[in-house]
């Protein structure tokens, strides 16, 4: 056994031993045909990150997939609480320039805008616009570019010393529901939809006109209580999906009520150093798990 067949079988050690034992050698010999053919005694960087990834993969079989009705159902339910969080938090934190001005005069802003993170907001309400009208594709699209929308906002407002910026939890939670939305089909019952849309602007408005905060969060995120209602809600929702009746609703229920679960857990009192590991860690709980709860397939090649 060369060291080039070494590393490949190291790697292929990190998948269970009943799948070795069927695939083991097939996967070692087409591995080393290839490395062969291209005149390599080492192995690409991206054959072991895609062996790995696998191996992750293969060890969550027995976590359950998503029934497509429940990721389409989470996707509606996302987008729709997206959207009013967005609206909402559009409504207090980028029309409060004057007050952000009167603060300090010389604070930075986007224009009439406190920062750039308006342009987020726009693109979670377009999207629910498109859903209502049928455009899902559009929908989905527009909520993938408030992902790297969320991330640049923040980098923008960090280098021009912009006081309003929202924080990376915020982001991070809205990051977290967009990644929810594109994982399905929103806003195939468009009644319902509308109708939850309604119900959590109310909620969040009601929340809102109770409490007072800082300029960087909308004041739902700070309110007493408020966040930590989700914990409770997500328990709720994983007895239900436990219970298997109505279960797309009762996994959507669950799949949304997390990224606010981790908020509350964040806004808790834990040290900083600690919020961002905590994020981090859902990350990469989000990157191993997906594929087997959304159906996702992670490749990465060399380009």
């Amino acid at each position: 056994m060369n060291a080039l067949e070494q590393q490949y079988r190291r790697a292929l050690r990190l998948y269970p031993a009943e799948w070795r034992r069927s695939n083991e050698d097939v996967v070692v010999g087409t591995l080393l045909d290839a490395a062969e053919h291209e005149d390599r005694s080492i192995p690409r960087r991206g054959e072991i990150a895609n062996l790995v990834l696998n191996a992750v993969n293969s060890r969550l079989t027995r976590v359950p997939s998503l029934s497509r009705a429940a990721r389409d159902t989470a996707a509606t339910t996302a987008l729709a609480v997206g959207a009013a969080v967005a609206l909402t938090s559009a409504m207090q934190l980028e029309a409060g320039t004057g007050a952000v001005r009167a603060f300090d005069p010389d604070i930075a802003t986007l224009g009439p805008f406190t920062s750039p993170t308006v342009v987020v907001y726009g693109l979670w309400l377009g999207a629910f616009f498109a859903a209502i009208a049928g455009f899902r594709g559009t929908a989905r699209a527009s909520v993938a570019a408030t992902i790297p929308a969320a991330v640049a906002s923040r980098l923008i407002a960090d280098a021009e010393g912009m006081f309003g910026r929202p924080t990376w939890t915020f982001l991070a939670l809205l990051i977290a529901l967009a990644l929810l939305v594109v994982s399905g089909s929103p806003g195939r019952r468009w009644p319902a939809f509308v109708s939850t849309f309604l119900a959590a602007t109310a909620v969040l408005l009601s929340v809102n006109a109770q409490t007072a905060s800082a300029f960087q969060n909308p004041f739902w995120m700070d309110a007493p209580g408020f966040l930590g209602w989700f914990p409770a809600l997500t328990l709720a929702a994983a007895a239900g999906v436990f219970a298997r009746r109505q279960r797309a609703l009762a996994t959507a229920a669950l799949v949304v009520t997390l990224p606010f679960t981790a908020a509350a857990v964040v806004n808790g009192g834990i040290s900083q150093a600690a919020s961002y590991a905590l994020l981090v860690a859902l990350g990469l709980v989000v990157v191993c798990a997906a594929p087997r709860l959304f159906g996702w397939r992670l490749t990465l090649e060399r380009r």
